[in-house]
């Protein structure tokens, strides 16, 4: 599928909660415990352009990948990115056998279609599908994420992976290469891996850079919702 056919069917969700549209694709927002299940309105969204939810490593359309984006409403109306954005993954090996055009998180960042919703809790409250935003990454932030995908190689050369912090500078400045599988041969990798993850600041500023006429518009389906939606 075309990044713009996955485009225009997004539009028909505009202002429309994925609580109920889960119900009619038969997706639970609950795990086998009962919690809460993490990243059930991507698994919504994903399946409401595609018919199927697709875990492969592969980009999700053609020609771009799919990103979901919750947002946030503080008390005082200022409109931000609810959480860090996941990249892809990668163990050892991967990051040192890939230059950067050959990488993984190249191949997954380099387009994007990002889609919006907003909701205070997603277990009870609405979900409220809120818009789309196209990504390409090029120019000034290319070089900035290539750069640091260039330091974490040496890095990690150097120093191993699980060297690697998810604290700033340490050594990654764009990415936060957050901790995933620790015991690594558990999922079949050889080595524990790394989550390559965009903090939510760096989301709002160098991914969606929303116009003011966007963020009016966000906003006026924030109120249209009828919920108050700041934490």
């Amino acid at each position: 599928m075309k990044t713009r056919e996955a485009e225009i069917r997004l539009l028909s969700l505009l202002g429309k909660d994925l609580q109920k549209i889960r119900l009619e694709l038969g997706i639970s927002n609950t795990g086998p415990k009962g919690g809460l299940k993490k990243g059930w309105a991507g698994d919504v969204v994903e399946k409401y352009i595609t018919g199927f939810k697709d875990s492969s490593p592969r980009p999700d359309f053609e020609d771009s990948e799919l990103k979901i984006v919750p947002l946030k409403l503080s008390k005082s109306g200022i409109l931000s990115v609810k959480e860090p954005m996941s990249i892809c993954m990668a163990n050892e090996e991967e990051i040192l056998l890939n230059d950067f055009y050959s990488s993984h998180v190249y191949e997954k960042m380099k387009s994007l279609l990002i889609a919006f919703y907003v909701a205070r809790n997603m277990l009870t409250d609405p979900v409220i599908f809120v818009g789309t935003s196209r990504f390409k990454l090029e120019g000034d932030y290319l070089n900035k994420i290539k750069e640091d995908y260039d330091l974490l190689r040496s890095f990690v050369k150097k120093n191993g992976l699980n060297a690697v912090s998810g604290t700033l500078g340490k050594p990654c400045i764009e990415f936060s290469m957050r901790p995933k599988d620790q015991k690594g041969k558990s999922s079949g990798n050889t080595f524990p891996r790394r989550a390559f993850t965009i903090r939510n600041k760096d989301v709002w500023n160098n991914i969606l850079k929303i116009s003011k006429d966007k963020e009016t518009s966000l906003l006026n389906y924030f109120l249209k919702s009828g919920s108050h939606f700041s934490n």
